[in-house]
């Protein structure tokens, strides 16, 4: 067989070893003599098989902690664990398997276990002897297999605990290997009987079976992706371990497809498919090494790529979801290697130069969500997985879900996948950006808290009156005052947050200083920058002055003050990591954070180039960032001294269009001359470009190839180089006039706001995705307290159908950055939420708007609360409302919108009077009164009597004035004009109109209306304080730009209400004569 594959994308996959403080040590892996992988992964975890005394155990360790680290253990189990699973479909579900014949399913707390487990949340009994295999279905939610020495399989549907399904009184020995084809609806088997079968899974029928390896050793069996062909692993009579490709539709009674003798050692060959590269990975047990190849559908089939090698044994591999690979850094795999105390990660890479997204290498891969329920599947449905895109890069959002009771199982558990979402961005994928801001939330709202509650830190030892006291006053009762908390920073810099500063060195708070002043520093840095995360030079001197206190190791470190926060448990988190998640593209930032790696930490390479590659994620296509890439290529050039690596940076910054390209490209093209030709372009070019020049020229030498080469290359990046040269000039326009980039509580001028518009406008129009993102997300520091800017960019990822980003946007939006008051972009979150299935969370982001008290949220709350929970509970919410409010505006305004609530969906005439009847007489509000008359002297028919009643409360109430009374007077003398069949009650009342109301000579006579052109703001509300009306704990109604709060009420007043409904006039409420249809409102409450 072939050494070599010609014109493979993957011919150069290389693997890296990562350092033994990046793998997961210390850990005492099972040494169970049963043949299983030992370790499984997800896009969170790593589940590693575990010895532990008095039982069997494993353990579920997060991606970051690696390192020696104490690890916990779930030990529910009697005998060894033999096999773990995550479900594919939720990233905190695992099943295991055991020797006590049990399988069990666990939940995974957020971030992880913290302390041993011992209890399931569920056991699934039903096999005789041990569970040596258990694993989730590739496409149906909630649908798991376990195989046991008992020499069955069973299917289950862990949503009700009840087996579905099981392949039984067929496998005359030990089950060996498993797996599913594309769809899940068959299940190829490997057996101690020396069979290779595959099974109907839902009956449980075998549909096909032969003859496989004959050695007296293990077999393994790994399907091939969509193909209808399936890879197994074992022995020959005489031991050597073989590798065979079968295919399925050929499979009864017949022999393999492809035939490969490998080697004569013992270990077991552990094979994987990977179905969006065609490769195979291929180790033994006690092997060092990896093999890995391509299968291409000619006659040859498999081809050899390469290996990766290594002198330390394996005892078990994991595979990391192609979702969850460093898809930036060409990662097309990450192979997670057992050794007998630790478990190493090994990156599979394609050596490609290129920063952007390779979609030849990264096709559409397996995505997070199931294709089918499991009552779908069992039913007989079929489908394949749901793929997703890789292009920005993929972690799922998934929280630790609780499992609920089903009724129909009897009580068992049932598990329903979380919805999944997130935001990506240039520095983070959205699970990364998600978690960091929402652990950034929950310290801001405990630290926000202590501050309301004056908790705070040891500051009230130091007694009363003091300047550091006062200050403390100050910010406790207007968090807002920047300048108060400028002092309060500058007093516990210096020493001065005590009550007696003689007691306590003159100067700066260093290392010597009395503990209880590094506490009040730490205390005033972590408040503020909870109030206030995008201000990056207090980050700066944050980090100074942990660095003066303790050093390099505390410059790092967030110290936890048990006196400060002895209720929280906070995990010590970097400061400049907590800042890079506050603000992660600021360009000053990242540049003082590569500085403190390069003077200051004693890092070695390879961790300094971890912060500058995540500083080029978060900075690195900003306009502006040149200062960043020189000190990146700095470091490269004068401290490694490594050509290649400056030339690789060169080579991503010549497509970037920044404020300096022109002397990075003439650097480039310096350093280029003496780098190999094979570096200056992808090897798939250069294999065309060097074959298209031999196929010209024949004859022509080595050198003279290589020549023309450089010279076709050099046209190919000039190219580039024009290309970014007109990106440049483009942006300049508006790059020249941003005067404020960075975040200030001061207000940014209409200019200002204009060139931020306009700019959005232009990247928009051009339509690079990478670049837009990053123009706003640049927007969103300066102009962090507009609300219209977060809309927008939610707004246009809506469009996209970035749905997951568009959620991130609204999180930060509403719990980090805009004032509680700011309510449009909360209500258009709640709104997101509930359109994409997240009730739950849609509900909680109203209860925080109502606690500001908004009316326009409480309607829109009672509407949610109708549409999930039923009529009656939309009602209790402004029933509620009404109860809690404290003044007769507020209480009349919910009490109008109650009747209309009432009227409309009910269409009971009599009960939303009997609304209005029992809040008109109690209440002092113009605004009732008004919708009240109005309702009636609209509803269709005569309704004599009630608008007779309505017109004799306006005339009795003092809430009107003289000229408001004749307006309506007027209005009602038309309805009975209208209406009565009886002419005569119409002449009274326009005498009566005519004797006891006149018209005003002059505005001043208008009363509390001042003018005609007023009326809707003594209609709606006679004075400001009507505009945010007082009310007890959670309603505070308050008036908005749309009208008087309730979705667009009224702006035109009581006179308009005298007016014709809909005839050729502005009606009274909204743009109707209100209630019943007169002009643009319509039917029902027509004028809301």
């Amino acid at each position: 067989m072939s050494r070599f594959v010609r014109a493979s994308k993957y011919r150069h996959v290389f693997g890296t070893p990562n350092k033994k403080e990046q793998c997961y040590d210390n850990l005492k892996v099972s040494r169970s003599a049963w043949d299983t992988n030992l370790v499984k992964v997800n896009s969170l975890f790593i589940s590693v098989n575990m010895e532990a005394g008095g039982g069997g155990a494993f353990a579920v360790i997060p991606h970051a902690n690696t390192g020696k680290n104490e690890v916990p253990l779930y030990v529910g189990h009697t005998g060894a664990v033999l096999d773990t699973d995550f479900n594919p479909f939720n990233d905190h579900i695992v099943a295991s398997g055991a020797e006590d014949s049990k399988v069990m399913v666990w939940q995974i707390p957020e971030g992880g276990p913290t302390a041993n487990i011992d209890a399931p949340l569920m056991t699934l009994s039903g096999h005789g002897r041990k569970v040596g295999h258990v694993m989730f279905h590739p496409v149906a939610d909630n649908v798991l297999l376990s195989a046991s020495a008992d020499f069955t399989v069973k299917i289950w549907d862990i949503s009700t605990g009840q087996q579905k399904s099981e392949l039984s009184n067929v496998h005359a020995d030990l089950i060996q290997g498993l797996s599913y084809n594309y769809s899940g609806n068959l299940l190829a088997t490997t057996c101690k009987d020396k069979k290779l079968r595959v099974f109907d899974v839902r009956t449980g029928a075998v549909v096909a079976e032969t003859n496989g390896h004959q050695g007296i050793k293990g077999s393994r069996v790994e399907w091939m992706g969509s193909l209808d062909k399936f890879v197994t692993t074992g022995f020959s009579r005489s031991s050597e371990r073989q590798l065979y490709v079968w295919d399925f539709t050929n499979l009864n009674g017949g022999e393999p497809l492809k035939s490969e003798t490998v080697d004569t050692a013992s270990g077991l060959l552990i094979p994987k498919y990977d179905g969006d590269t065609n490769m195979l990975y291929v180790a033994g047990k006690g092997d060092g090494n990896i093999r890995y190849y391509e299968w291409v559908d000619d006659d040859k089939g498999l081809y050899p790529l390469a290996e990766y090698k290594s002198s330390d044994p394996l005892r078990g591999l994991g595979f990391l979801p192609k979702r969850a690979c460093a898809i930036n850094e060409c990662e097309v795999a990450r192979i997670y290697k057992v050794h007998p105390t630790m478990v190493e990660p090994i990156s599979m890479k394609v050596p490609r130069k290129a920063d952007t997204f390779q979609a030849d290498i990264f096709p559409d891969t397996d995505g997070p969500e199931a294709a089918l329920t499991a009552d779908e599947f069992f039913a007989g449905k079929d489908a394949k997985p749901k793929l997703i895109n890789l292009e920005n890069g993929f972690v799922p959002s998934v929280s630790a879900v609780s499992f609920v009771t089903s009724a129909a199982a009897g009580g068992s558990p049932m598990i329903g996948s979380p919805a999944r979402s997130g935001a990506r961005t240039p520095v983070m994928n959205e699970k990364e950006m998600q978690d960091a801001f929402a652990n950034l939330k929950k310290e801001n709202d405990e630290l926000k808290s202590q501050l309301t509650n004056k908790e705070t830190c040891d500051s009230e030892q130091a007694g009363n009156g003091t300047e550091w006291e006062r200050q403390w006053a100050v910010v406790t009762e207007n968090s807002d005052d920047f300048s108060a908390w400028e002092s309060l920073i500058r007093l516990a810099e210096s020493g001065q947050s005590v009550a007696d500063t003689t007691q306590t060195p003159a100067g700066p708070v260093s290392a010597d200083s009395p503990p209880v002043l590094a506490s009040n520093l730490r205390s005033v840095y972590d408040h503020f920058l909870a109030k206030f995360p995008l201000c990056f030079g207090y980050w700066k001197k944050y980090a100074d002055a942990e660095m003066r206190i303790g050093g390099v190791d505390k410059a790092t470190e967030v110290m936890t003050s048990i006196d400060l926060r002895k209720s929280m448990q906070l995990s010590h988190l970097q400061v400049f990591e907590r800042a890079v998640v506050a603000i992660h593209n600021s360009i000053d930032l990242w540049n003082h954070y590569c500085q403190f790696k390069l003077d200051k930490s004693g890092a070695d390479a390879e961790s300094i180039r971890a912060v500058f590659e995540r500083a080029s994620q978060g900075v690195g296509h900003d306009f502006l960032s040149h200062t960043f890439w020189d000190k990146y290529i700095d470091y490269e050039e004068n401290k490694q001294q490594d050509t290649a690596k400056v030339f690789a940076i060169l080579e991503r910054i010549i497509r970037i269009p920044l404020h300096q390209y022109s002397r990075y490209f003439e650097k480039y093209s310096q350093i280029s001359v003496a780098r190999p030709v094979e570096e200056l372009i992808e090897s798939e070019e250069f294999d065309r470009l060097t074959a298209d020049i031999r196929t010209a020229h024949p004859n022509k030498t080595t050198s003279e190839i290589e020549q023309e080469l450089r010279q076709k290359i050099h046209t190919i990046k000039s190219d580039i180089y024009l290309k970014t040269q007109e990106s440049v000039h483009k942006r300049w326009a508006f790059e020249s006039e941003i005067k404020r980039p960075y975040f200030h509580i001061k207000p940014l001028d209409d200019a200002q706001l204009g060139v931020w518009r306009k700019y959005l406008d232009f990247e928009e129009t051009e339509g690079d995705a990478t670049r837009v993102y990053v123009l706003y997300e640049r927007c969103l520091v300066a102009c962090a307290l507009y609300e219209e800017f977060w809309l927008r960019y939610a707004r246009f990822l809506i469009a996209r159908g970035d749905v997951e980003r568009a959620q991130n946007v609204y999180y930060r939006a509403a719990n980090l950055f805009l004032a509680p008051g700011r309510t449009e972009c909360r209500l258009e979150f709640a709104a997101f939420e509930e359109e994409q299935g997240r009730v739950p969370e849609a509900a909680q982001i109203y209860s925080k708007v109502l606690e500001n008290g908004h009316v326009e949220s409480l309607f829109k709350y009672a509407n949610f609360m109708r549409r999930h929970y039923g009529m009656e509970k939309g009602e209790d919410c402004y029933t509620s409302a009404i109860g809690l409010a404290t003044d007769d505006k507020s209480k009349g305004f919910l009490v109008a919108a109650k009747a209309k609530y009432i009227y409309n969906l009910k269409g009971s005439i009599d009960e939303a009077r009997a609304v209005f009847l029992e809040g008109v007489p109690s209440l002092e509000s113009r605004y009732l009164l008004l919708q009240y008359f109005l309702f009636e002297i609209n509803l269709p028919g005569e309704n004599l009597d009630h608008a007779a009643a309505a017109w004799d409360a306006v005339k009795a109430s003092s809430v009107f004035t003289e000229y408001d009374k004749l307006t309506l007077g007027n209005r009602y003398a038309d309805f009975l004009l209208e209406r009565d069949a009886n002419v005569a009650a119409y002449r009274a009342l326009t005498l009566f109109l005519q004797t006891s109301y006149s018209m005003p000579t002059s505005e001043a006579a208008l009363g509390d209306g001042a003018s005609r052109k007023r009326g809707a703001e003594t209609e709606n509300g006679d004075d400001k304080a009507y505009k945010m009306a007082k009310t007890s704990a959670n309603v505070t109604p308050v008036v908005t730009a749309a009208g008087v709060g309730m979705g667009g009420y009224g702006q035109t007043g009581v006179a308009a209400a005298a007016a014709y409904g809909g005839y050729g006039q502005q009606a009274a409420v909204g743009g109707a004569a209100a209630w019943g249809g007169y002009g643009g409102g319509g039917g029902g409450f027509g004028g809301y």
